[in-house]
């Protein structure tokens, strides 16, 4: 028990040292939307700028997380065994991987067009241009960020997690201040300039801390050429290995595609519908998603451990005791990010250039947006741990996973906006994510034949169970309460109002949950621990 004591230990505190870096971090984040809402409005440009940083920065997510995941499992297993570290980066598809980046980088600086044809087939005259211009300026950024990611997976493999935290958070200080103090007169090109700016500078935080790794990779070289055997001992290499590069790649491109897919419908409806929907799923992540970035910064280097386990049984159920608690965390989060809606985005966004239908927008695609936070974490949880798994290759039923979500998301998008408009792209996300889960779960189970998936379908109906008697009680709070005429009254009812639905959340998990499974009897107990330990 002192064993899984010290490790839960370990897992919060890291947790906590990552949330609250991106707490800052955050703040600095909504701070940049805020003022660029402000100068800029619902506008085309807006649009031109949001969607140029979705089709460069978001390619450079989606490569950076490539590596990130295809290095993670041998980075472990090296790390743990004190193996070298040169042969993940000196080999073939090391070099594959760098061409094909630097490919990418090209054709955004010679043929930017491209890229708006592709991510935003709905965009005409001024959107068009304007992100043809911006499109070329960012294209570096592919790179950068890359390589940022490249750098953090080596520190989350060896238990250091903050760094590529303050390394974000310098490159926002950075835009902050330029659009503090130099939006006008600069415009929005010159703050896709400063966004690569911010890049490089960041990339210079994550090398200064990264010297350690950077030192015993050139120390390993100069062993390798002492020797004179042109290379090093290979290390350790996890089962199915030679199919999770593609599984990486078909989970990083599935993210990256229901992502873009919303965006590049977004193009298609009238201006401002892309700035509203930017700043909706920005906003989603203003705590659910932080949450489970959080969650997912720490829980990812140990899930790969828990699925390297010999025993198939620990595996199986190590990863549905996380996959339920990631769930039930998350949706608490999100419902008391849904009551909060109104207020934070009247309080952020309602001044300046920004509209009362951008206002109106906003507050829908932040709703949708934050249900379908709900069932994205464990949906991640889930191919994160079939992406794990030693004892097989991953690719089959990361395709499964991964053709399923895309059409669903097709579907959905197509049902819904003709109905809701922009919103409807939020909870088309929010609906196909939510069958996608429950597809991915069932591959899971034929995966690993000790995952309780009747059980688990039970846990997450007595959660969502749980979250509605307490939106119930919330609800009717509301309803009895008086309109709000400010934003000071707006934020003296919200506190009520969310303590009454944490307070009926807590109730309802009580009295359905069982004890392994309820996290508000967790929480009681540790804090009756902690209160008689002072």
């Amino acid at each position: 028990m002192r064993g899984k004591d010290k490790q839960a230990s370990s897992f919060a505190k890291s947790t906590t040292m990552v949330f609250g870096i991106r707490v800052v971090d955050l703040l600095f984040s909504f701070a940049m939307s805020t003022l660029l809402a402000s100068r800029f409005g619902a506008s085309a440009q807006l649009d031109a700028f949001f969607l140029a940083r979705r089709s460069t920065n978001g390619v450079a997510d989606a490569t950076g997380k490539l590596v990130h995941m295809a290095l993670m499992p041998q980075l472990v297993a090296r790390l743990d065994s004190s193996a070298s570290l040169l042969g993940l980066f000196r080999n073939r598809l090391a070099a594959g991987v760098a061409g094909i980046i630097l490919s990418i980088v090209f054709i955004a600086l010679i043929w930017p067009s491209w890229f708006v044809t592709v991510f935003a087939p709905g965009f005409s005259g001024e959107r068009h241009l304007l992100m043809d211009q911006l499109v070329r300026i960012m294209a570096p950024l592919i790179v950068l960020t890359t390589l940022i990611w490249i750098l953090n997976a080596m520190r989350q493999a060896s238990g250091k997690h903050g760094l590529v935290e303050f390394a974000a958070m310098s490159q926002r200080i950075l835009l902050v201040g330029v659009l503090l103090f130099l939006v006008p007169p600069l415009g929005i090109i010159e703050v896709g300039e400063m966004l690569v700016v911010g890049a490089i500078l960041a990339l210079a935080i994550m090398v200064f801390g990264s010297l350690p790794f950077i030192h015993r990779m050139r120390a390993e070289r100069a062993q390798a050429r002492g020797v004179g055997n042109g290379g090093e001992q290979a290390g350790p290499v996890a089962t199915g290995a030679a199919g999770g590069l593609v599984a990486a790649v078909i989970f990083v491109v599935f993210n990256q595609a229901t992502t873009l897919m919303d965006f590049m419908a977004a193009s298609t409806l009238a201006d401002g519908s892309v700035a509203a929907l930017e700043y909706g799923s920005r906003l989603a992540s203003l705590v659910p998603g932080l949450v489970m970035s959080s969650v997912s910064a720490v829980m990812f280097p140990d899930l790969v451990r828990v699925m390297q386990s010999s025993s198939p049984r620990e595996a199986a159920l190590g990863f549905a005791q996380r996959q339920r608690s990631v769930f039930a965390i998350q949706t608490v989060v999100s419902i008391s990010m849904v009551f909060s809606t109104d207020f934070i985005v009247r309080l952020l966004f309602g001044y300046g250039a920004f509209g009362a239908d951008g206002l109106s927008a906003t507050i829908a695609t932040t709703i949708g947006y934050c249900a379908a936070a709900m069932f994205l974490t464990p949906l991640l949880a889930t191919t994160s741990a079939i992406f794990a798994d030693s004892r097989g290759n991953p690719r089959g039923d990361m395709i499964r996973i991964a053709v399923t979500g895309i059409a669903l998301r097709a579907v959905a998008l197509l049902a819904l906006i003709p109905l809701l408009g922009v919103a409807g792209i939020a909870w088309g996300a929010a609906l196909a994510t939510a069958l996608n889960l429950a597809q991915a779960m069932r591959v899971a189970k034929d995966r690993f034949a000790d995952y309780p998936l009747a059980e688990q379908f039970r846990a997450f109906a007595r959660t969502l169970a749980a979250a509605g008697v307490g939106s119930l009680l919330a609800f009717v709070l509301q309803q009895t309460l008086p309109a709000a005429g400010s934003q000071w009254l707006r934020l003296f009812l919200l506190g009520p109002t969310v303590a009454t639905f944490l307070l009926g959340y807590a109730a309802a998990e009580l009295v359905l949950c069982r004890d392994e499974e309820c996290l508000s009897r967790q929480a009681l107990a540790l804090l009756i621990r902690r209160t008689r330990r002072a």
